[in-house]
C-alpha cells in the first residue's frame, strides 16, 4: 500500500490513476496518520478493513477526497461549457436536439399505446409542446445540417461515417449557412463516389 504524507501529494499521484475513487486518511500501526488511494468507495474500504484488516493499517479515519465525485463534477462542468460554446457556434442546436428527442419519444410512446390492448387510443399520449423539429430546422438550417451530418457519421459504412464526420466537425467550428451546405455536399459527394466504387468492385 502506497502512503502519502500530505493530501496534496496523494492528489498529485492520483492524477495519473484514473481508477482511483477515493483518498482516505488512515492511522498506521505505528500511530502515524497518512493518506492512501483506493479504487473502491470509502464505505467499501471500511467494510473490507473490518472483515480483513489491511496490513499496517490500524484504522481508516475518514475520506479525505472523493475522487469519483470530483471527476463527475468536473465532467459535468466541462460538458456544460462545451455545450454552451457549441450553441454559440451553432445557434438553435440545443432546441432542435430537444425537439427531435421529444418527437422521437412521442412516437415510441404512441406505438406502445397502439400495441396495448387495454389502451389502443383510449388514453392518448400527449404531443410535445412548443415548436416542432421541422419548424426549428427551418429557422436554424445550420443546426439542421449539423444534425444530419452527425446522424450520417454514425453509419456502419466507414467511408460514409468518415465523410460526414469531417463535415460535422467543420460545421461545429462555426460556419455560415453556405459553408455548412458546402460541407454537407462534399460529404454526400464523397460518400456517393465511395459507394459507386464499391458497387463496381463487387
Amino acid at each position: 500500500m502506497t502512503t502519502f504524507e500530505s493530501l496534496a501529494a496523494a492528489r498529485e499521484y492520483a492524477a495519473n490513476q484514473p481508477k482511483a475513487k477515493t483518498i482516505a486518511l488512515v492511522e498506521l500501526d505505528d500511530g502515524r496518520e497518512m493518506f492512501v488511494l483506493a479504487i473502491v468507495p470509502f464505505a467499501a474500504i471500511q467494510q473490507m478493513h473490518r472483515q480483513r484488516p489491511a496490513k499496517g493499517v490500524r484504522r481508516f479515519i475518514r475520506e479525505a477526497a472523493n475522487l469519483a465525485s470530483e471527476r463527475t463534477t468536473r465532467y459535468r462542468a466541462d460538458r456544460e461549457r462545451y455545450l454552451a460554446d457549441r450553441e454559440k457556434r451553432i445557434p438553435g442546436l440545443a432546441a432542435l436536439e430537444t425537439a427531435q428527442a421529444a418527437e422521437s419519444e412521442y412516437q415510441d410512446r404512441f406505438a406502445r399505446m397502439m400495441e396495448d390492448e387495454n389502451n389502443d387510443g383510449v388514453h392518448p399520449v400527449g404531443r410535445p409542446q412548443g415548436p416542432t423539429a421541422s419548424e426549428l430546422a427551418a429557422a436554424h438550417p445550420v443546426a439542421a445540417l449539423y444534425l444530419r451530418c452527425r446522424a450520417a457519421a454514425g453509419s456502419e459504412h466507414p467511408e460514409k461515417a468518415a465523410a460526414f464526420r469531417a463535415a460535422q466537425e467543420e460545421i461545429e467550428q462555426g460556419v455560415s449557412l453556405a459553408q455548412a451546405q458546402a460541407a454537407y455536399a462534399r460529404a454526400d459527394r464523397a460518400w456517393g463516389l465511395a459507394a459507386a466504387a464499391a458497387v463496381q468492385r463487387s
